[in-house]
């Protein structure tokens, strides 16, 4: 098996997932990704072979991305084509954005690999949120053309979320139905840890949050809402993840006074980014309210419920597809006023986090990665697992 993805593998829990799944049903994955220097918890297991091509990614105009996208497709081409001359690739999954970087695929497939396409993330929306790109715009529709060429070679698509697959749905002919795979934690890292709980002793009421540093994530927001909580000393906030938006977030953190109450941590690897998020009390989703965000299911809400965290989350409709009031507290986007007050109830009242986490917990049954496994190894080769 081969996937290709414009990204960094360490910092991929749906890759890593994926790898995963692929070694434990007994293929040779070749993964062929980003040049970083971290590695991912996985590297040392026998059969998997990452393939770090001489490219990195920075966040810049719209122009910029399109030379970064045309570097990495076409030396993942000629990586894909040395794997075909020597190896029998069964398939090869390619994860967006973009779209296009599937017709790197094209070696292997005209020796019969099977093409899957993993839409992440759709991109016309995506990139409409981040450079207000005009929608019937000249780029919205060129980005509506990438969407359905690339939809068109690959022969299975699968998707994060039923809003994705169905607005991607409605646009794309394909001939296979949209294969959704939700974007829930690898089990093998993320699960309730009771021992680890109870052995904690107590200080502190810590809040987390690991996200992408970027305005659409609302983290202003959640910062925010803290410095209206001066009453409770011991709520502390820790932010992990990085993005163009860490020296904003640094600003407002300091203007607000927040040095001893606000951390932001920075990257960690998955797996120790696991045990840091086990200590929390509860776990954050801010978004902000956007047409992306609006279809968002975000992994790290699966995260926090699969640890057994309760979880306070923007009242979002993507959100609201997989969870209900019964099993997140919810308050809406950019209100760092009641924010702070979901906080606040959650500090005050124990039995509340225990029922948020509990019931979220036994909704998620329907979702974890262990319950779609057959349907994702029956979508990358086309052959039922039953």
């Amino acid at each position: 098996m081969c996937l290709i993805r414009f990204g960094y593998f360490a910092e991929d829990p749906r890759l890593q997932k994926m790898a995963r799944t692929l070694l434990d049903a007994g293929y040779e994955v070749h993964v062929v990704s980003l040049r970083e220097s971290e590695r991912s918890w996985l590297e040392g297991r026998t059969g998997l072979h990452v393939h770090r091509l001489n490219v990195t990614r920075w966040r810049s105009a719209p122009a910029s991305y399109v030379l970064q996208y045309l570097r990495f497709l076409v030396a993942a081409f000629f990586r894909v084509r040395a794997l075909s001359r020597r190896l029998r690739l069964v398939a090869i999954q390619t994860q967006n954005v973009p779209n296009v970087l599937v017709f790197a695929s094209w070696p292997a497939k005209r020796r019969g690999a099977r093409i899957s396409l993993d839409l992440q993330e759709p991109m016309p929306e995506l990139y409409a949120d981040r450079f207000g790109i005009e929608r019937r715009g000249a780029l919205w529709r060129i980005l509506m053309l990438e969407e359905r060429f690339s939809c068109a070679y690959a022969d299975q698509l699968t998707t994060v979320s039923e809003a994705v697959r169905d607005l991607v749905a409605a646009r794309v002919a394909h001939p296979a139905p949209i294969v959704v795979l939700p974007n829930t934690p690898d089990e093998s890292l993320f699960f309730v840890d009771a021992d680890a709980a109870d052995d904690q002793l107590r200080h502190e009421f810590l809040v987390c949050c690991h996200s992408t540093l970027l305005p659409r994530y609302g983290l202003d927001t959640l910062i925010t809402s803290v410095s209206l909580l001066t009453h409770l000393p011991d709520v502390r906030l820790e932010i992990f993840g990085a993005g163009d938006d860490r020296a904003r977030l640094d600003a407002l953190v300091s203007r607000l006074g927040l040095g001893a109450r606000v951390t932001l941590r920075g990257l960690h690897p998955l797996g120790e980014l696991a045990g840091l998020l086990r200590r929390a009390d509860v776990g954050v989703v801010p978004l902000a309210r956007t047409p992306f965000t609006e279809i968002m299911a975000p992994n790290k809400l699966f995260e926090y419920v699969a640890l057994g965290k309760p979880v306070i989350a923007s009242r979002l409709a993507g959100i609201e597809r997989y969870f209900t009031d019964r099993e997140v507290l919810f308050v809406e986007p950019g209100d760092a006023s009641a924010l702070a007050a979901a906080i606040e109830r959650l500090y005050a009242d124990p039995a509340l986090r225990d029922q948020l986490a509990s019931r979220a917990l036994e909704r998620f049954k329907a979702y974890r990665w262990s319950s779609v496994v057959d349907d994702y190894l029956e979508a990358l080769t086309g052959r039922s697992t039953g």
